[in-house]
Formats: C-alpha cells, structure tokens, sequence
C-alpha cells in the first residue's frame, strides 16, 4: 500500500470517528426535552383480615368483603394458611390484605 493510500485510509477513519463520536455524545432527542414532574405517589392505607374457611360456605366472607368494599377498600392479595384452634382441630384461614387511598 503507498503512502498516499494509507494517508486516505487514516483521514478517512479518523473523520469516521469524530462523526461518530458527535453523534454518541449528542444527546438523545427524548434528552433535549425538559422532564416533567412525577406524578405524586399515591399514599395507602392497609387493612388484613383474617377469615375462618368453614366448608365450602361463602356469605360470611362475601358479606364482610362487599362491606369493606363499600368503605373503599380492595382486596390486594390473599394468604391461605392453616392454624390450630380452640381444641387442637386444624382448620383453613385466609388472610386477606386489603388497601384503599387515604
């Protein structure tokens, strides 16, 4: 390769260079845009409330989560787990945690 050649070849990648490197510096256009301001987070208030799983018997459970729904509140998430009672006798307990804005 002569002299001349490898003289292009170099002018050639380091203005390949300075372009690119303009381009990766710049910001992005999203960038140049002034951000506005977050929305202010929601504040919560929480409830959990046990409820005893007797058969397959719902109204109790219906009845008390339509009433905590009439206050605002919304089931989150459920937690099923088992629990001893009174007289040793395994049963089924659902907790259920609940939120509604303050």
């Amino acid at each position: 390769m002569s002299k001349l050649s490898r003289l292009s070849a170099a002018l050639a990648l380091t203005a390949g260079g300075v372009v690119c490197g303009s381009y990766f510096l710049s910001p992005a256009p999203a960038q140049d845009k002034q951000k506005a301001p977050a929305p202010a987070a929601a504040k919560w208030e929480y409830r959990v409330v046990p409820m005893i799983c007797a058969g397959i018997n719902t109204n109790g459970t219906e009845f008390a989560l339509n009433k905590l729904g009439e206050e605002g509140f919304e089931v989150v998430f459920t937690t099923p787990t088992k629990a001893m009672d009174n007289n040793n006798k395994e049963q089924s307990v659902v907790y259920y945690t609940l939120r509604r804005a303050k």
